[in-house]
């Protein structure tokens, strides 16, 4: 029984001293540059963690955010980076496109081959 104490009390100190310390934790974007950093877990509390003074705060609690998203604040809308096959379907559409308008010159055949080589990168 002792021995069980010993190892239940420090554990359910812990517990406790940590449900004391930590406020209602909330998801919050970390935004530089118009694009999420990462998305962090936090009471808002700057005494426990001061965000990047270029950076701003946005919370996400209610929405689904992910690192490498684009925010705009004006609208207050996040949008999500477009995937590889998104790519690859966008420059795709725009080379079927041209070529059905008729015949492309040297210039446009480069544009269509870089805008091809970025799509699948």
């Amino acid at each position: 029984m002792k021995r069980m104490l010993k190892i239940i009390l420090p554990l359910l100190f812990l517990l406790v001293s940590g449900l004391a310390w930590a406020g209602p934790l909330e998801r919050w974007a970390v935004v530089r540059d118009g694009k999420v950093e990462t998305v962090i877990r936090w009471d808002g509390d700057e005494a426990k963690f001061k965000p990047p003074a270029d950076a701003t705060m946005v919370n996400v609690q209610n929405i689904y955010v992910n690192f490498g998203w684009l925010y705009n604040p004006t609208t207050k809308i996040f949008t999500s980076i477009p995937t590889a096959e998104e790519r690859k379907k966008k420059a795709l559409a725009a080379l079927k496109k041209r070529l059905e308008g008729g015949t492309l010159t040297a210039e446009e055949v480069d544009l269509v081959v870089k805008e091809i080589a970025e799509a699948l990168r």
